[in-house]
């Protein structure tokens, strides 16, 4: 049974998304970074954001998302939580120690949804946590909200 992305984020594309949301989002968000340990899930939300209009950098790892970051700071990175070479919360901390005096936003992506992961994640400096798996409508939907704060 496939689990929703979460309770508020239930996968409904916006009405708005291309012509008020979408826009807002690539004037404010234009450069995403999608990170996990499987280069299939990193490489398939990249193409999703590019398909979008975003420039998105996909890394394998959190290695490589620090390597990534060095080249350039994203607006977004989409960061799993569990990997092998160096967890999403040390890569966490890490970004938010050297962005380089630009604050990205940083959204955890994890199967793991209980409270104490998610209080970890937020200590680490997430800004956002998701739960995977992710679908295209749920990332829309989650985006949305994000630019309900941005100016038009």
């Amino acid at each position: 049974m496939k689990r929703p992305l979460s309770a508020d984020y239930p996968g409904r594309i916006p009405e708005d998304w291309e012509n008020r949301i979408k826009p807002r989002l690539l004037r404010e968000f234009p450069n995403i970074l999608l990170v996990d340990d499987s280069e299939f899930l990193s490489d398939i939300l990249a193409t999703f954001f590019r398909l979008e209009g975003f420039s998105a950098v996909a890394a394998c790892g959190g290695l490589a998302a620090l390597k990534a970051v060095e080249k350039q700071v994203p607006d977004i990175a989409f960061i799993d939580i569990v990997m092998p070479d160096l967890g999403g919360l040390e890569v966490a901390k890490r970004i938010r120690a050297t962005a380089r005096g630009k604050a990205p936003l940083l959204v955890a992506l994890s199967g793991w949804h209980e409270q104490e992961v998610r209080d970890d994640a937020k200590s680490a400096g997430f800004d956002h946590f998701l739960i995977k798996p992710v679908d295209p409508a749920s990332l829309r939907q989650f985006l949305s909200g994000l630019s309900t704060n941005l100016p038009e």
